[in-house]
């Protein structure tokens, strides 16, 4: 276990995974930007921010060999948080490469700062040791995606659509089983719908 660990093989077939299956799966020679559950422009791998900082817009497109860049790039700059909020949790040294992978998928899909891996319950778990099913169920907690514009209560608590409400999406369910498979056994396992 290394301070300097950087994503495997493992780490970037997870990313695309799920990040990619319009580009895994596309016999197009370009692909086109898309509304991803949170509403925003995505394009190839999960790409929102092009390198140059420009927004991902409606229309865009690229090649796969450009999405790939793309991916590289944006995995990198989630590297480098990872690397800070282990440094910060004291867990430079404790995580090995398997565990890092999957991290870095989290944080490359729901972020880094303090509304998502940074400030979240499961790298708090991670740091305190707690169980693995703990662990577990702390990767689960990421399961939820915008529902403030399907029409319909989620919550429970009467209100449509209301600002903030949010619902369980399959495809962030499965994700986060997977995320927790590779964390725990060291393996990658997808799971379906």
């Amino acid at each position: 276990m290394s301070s300097t660990l950087s994503t495997s093989e493992n780490g970037f077939t997870i990313i695309k995974f799920y990040e990619g299956k319009q580009t895994l799966w596309s016999i197009q020679p370009e692909l086109v930007s898309y509304l991803c559950p949170a509403r925003r422009w995505t394009i190839g791998y999960g790409t929102i921010i092009y390198p140059d900082g420009t927004p991902v817009r409606e229309g865009d497109r690229c090649t796969v060999q450009q999405a790939r860049r793309w991916m590289i790039n944006d995995v990198q700059a989630v590297e480098r948080e990872i690397h800070a909020i282990l440094y910060r949790f004291n867990l430079t040294g404790r995580i090995g490469q398997h565990q890092f992978d999957s991290l870095v998928d989290i944080g490359y899909n729901v972020g880094t700062g303090q509304n998502g891996l940074g400030g979240s319950t499961l790298i708090k778990h991670i740091a305190a040791n707690a169980s693995p099913e703990a662990i577990d169920a702390a990767f689960m907690m990421w399961c939820k995606g915008r529902a403030d514009q399907d029409g319909k209560d989620n919550d429970g608590d009467g209100l449509i659509d209301e600002p903030g409400e949010k619902k369980m999406l399959l495809g962030l369910l499965t994700r986060r089983r997977s995320d927790a498979w590779l964390f725990r056994y060291g393996e990658l396992r997808f799971f379906v719908r």
